[in-house]
């Protein structure tokens, strides 16, 4: 008997789309995500909190699109860290929250819809 794996990420959102068209939404998710991820990471280190937020925010609505809400509030704290100068200490540990849980995801999206 198999054991089936959680899945890491809902499509709920786009259940009324065309199967070509989800595969070409997970594909640029699951391209673009980590050069975002990188983005903020090099944000952080050279103490750019603009960028920080920037990179923050404009990546927070894809986690929202397949539901991954733990993901996504991480981000927004990230946000609003950024954006108040207040909490900077906890931003390493958001930051590899953030990394080291999409890392999963991505790897089953693509295990599902790309290889």
């Amino acid at each position: 008997m198999e054991i089936q794996k959680a899945k890491l990420y809902s499509l709920e959102m786009f259940e009324d789309d065309p199967p070509e068209f989800i595969k070409s939404i997970v594909k640029l998710f699951v391209e673009n995500t980590p050069i975002s991820i990188a983005a903020i990471k090099t944000a952080y280190a050279e103490n750019e909190m603009e960028q920080l937020r920037h990179h923050s925010h404009k990546l927070k609505p894809h986690f929202a699109f397949f539901a991954s809400t733990h993901i996504q509030q991480a981000l927004q704290m990230i946000e609003n860290i950024a954006r108040n100068n207040d909490g900077i200490e906890d931003l390493p540990g958001l930051i590899e929250y953030v990394e080291k849980n999409s890392i999963p995801m991505l790897e089953q999206m693509k295990a599902d819809f790309l290889d």
